[in-house]
């Protein structure tokens, strides 16, 4: 394997549910990526050619955030496949010398978790502390409880759910299905380092960390200030000082970092949630990259691109390397816009030329669900979550796709 395919490789990110089924119950798995990875990499110019695959998180999930709630970060789901079928997966890669890349949710876990489970039945077991919990601060006029600041959640609503049982509050910054891990607990830490190890030894060779930067929250839990013209959504009317970006954060990348490269030919790549290029460049070290989305908030203008471009170049200057990020699984216009050929599209080639010649890691996820999927949802009268459309695959060949029941309808 290339030692620097982290600096230079090209990166193909599989969101699994997606890319190829391999039992014909209508949700792809890893036994269908085993069977396509020639078509990635054979190591002819008949393939794809890729260096690195990402894989979308395969760990077993309620799927009320289509697995980005974990319930058991060392096992595989079972509608994925077995532990046998992914290290088959990471020897047939690394015999065609192509590295695996695994997604690690670690700001949450899954409200099925067995840790959350022990830590909302007791205040005082081993569990207590491992997510966070805090008491209404006072009761409102009409008695109701009232939760201990005034965080929102991404999704809507309050960040604070109360739970009866235990007689408290806890935070999520995201569903309520997905209560936030207290990262400040030495052993919550400890486990997730011990985890990391666990894929690290079964041959792993790099991690996408989700949403990093929201790990730690100010200790006091301090409310954060209004954002006056941030937006429609109350998520946008605040300004997140209190509740990302701690400065804890960098001691816990130092240590985890460390273990990686303690592991030769190891790297990591980190989506920020909400940041501009200075705040990606400040994260960004040798060997681990972090996402910044700068490029794919534009309009697309020449001018307003070249904005965006001058303003990244400053940020990371010539000692850190950066990424070029067109599109993630929330949004992906862009992406859908580059596959478009030039007669829809006149600046699809260009942009992505242009994309192409940039300093950093190119990241596109390639979806054409903007195009037909949300258009058949529509059609049919099926709801379809807000972030499902860009998570279908764009497909390998032409015709009817000979699914009988698939996760999520896809017109041929």
């Amino acid at each position: 394997m290339n030692p620097d395919w982290w600096q230079r490789g090209v990166v193909y990110q599989l969101y699994l549910r997606s890319f190829a089924d391999s039992n014909g119950d209508g949700v792809g798995d890893l036994p269908g990526v085993i069977a396509h990875l020639d078509h990635l990499n054979d190591g002819t110019p008949g393939s794809l050619g890729v260096d690195a695959i990402l894989l979308s998180p395969m760990y077993p999930s309620p799927g009320f955030d289509v697995g980005y709630d974990v319930s058991d970060y060392r096992a595989i789901d079972p509608a994925f496949g077995t532990m046998d079928d992914f290290t088959t997966l990471l020897d047939a890669a690394h015999r065609r010398g192509t590295a695996v890349i695994v997604d690690l949710v670690m700001n949450h876990t899954s409200h099925l978790h067995p840790w959350f489970v022990a830590s909302r039945e007791s205040r005082t077991g081993p569990y207590a502390d491992w997510y966070l919990w805090r008491d209404p601060i006072r009761r409102g006029w009409r008695g109701r409880r009232r939760p201990p600041n005034n965080w929102v959640s991404f999704f809507g609503g309050r960040a604070w759910t109360w739970d009866p049982g235990r007689g408290q509050f806890y935070l999520h910054t995201f569903l309520p299905q997905q209560p936030d891990l207290n990262w400040r607990s030495p052993d919550v830490r400890a486990a997730m380092l011990d985890m990391i190890s666990f894929w690290l030894k079964l041959g792993v060779d790099g991690f996408r960390l989700d949403v990093f930067n929201v790990f730690f929250k100010d200790r006091d839990l301090t409310s954060n200030p209004r954002h006056w013209r941030g937006g429609i959504r109350r998520w946008d009317r605040q300004r997140h000082l209190h509740n990302k970006d701690q400065p804890e954060l960098n001691e816990f990348l130092m240590e985890f970092r460390s273990l990686l490269d303690a592991a030769p030919g190891r790297m990591s790549v980190g989506e920020l949630f909400f940041g501009d290029p200075a705040g990606a460049a400040r994260y960004a070290a040798s060997r681990h990259l972090v996402f910044d989305f700068r490029l794919s908030e534009p309009e697309w203008q020449a001018e307003a691109l070249a904005a965006a471009i001058d303003e990244r170049e400053a940020a990371f200057g010539p000692d850190r390397w950066p990424t070029v990020v067109l599109s993630n699984l929330v949004s992906n216009v862009p992406a859908v816009m580059l596959l478009l050929p030039a007669a829809e599209h006149p600046l699809s080639g260009p942009t992505l030329a242009l994309a192409s010649t940039l300093a950093g890691n190119l990241f596109v996820v390639g979806s054409i669900a903007n195009i037909i999927v949300v258009d058949q949802a529509a059609r049919l009268g099926v709801a379809i979550d807000w972030r499902t459309h860009a998570r279908v695959g764009v497909p390998a060949t032409v015709g009817t796709l000979a699914v009988a029941a698939a996760w999520l309808w896809l017109r041929a």
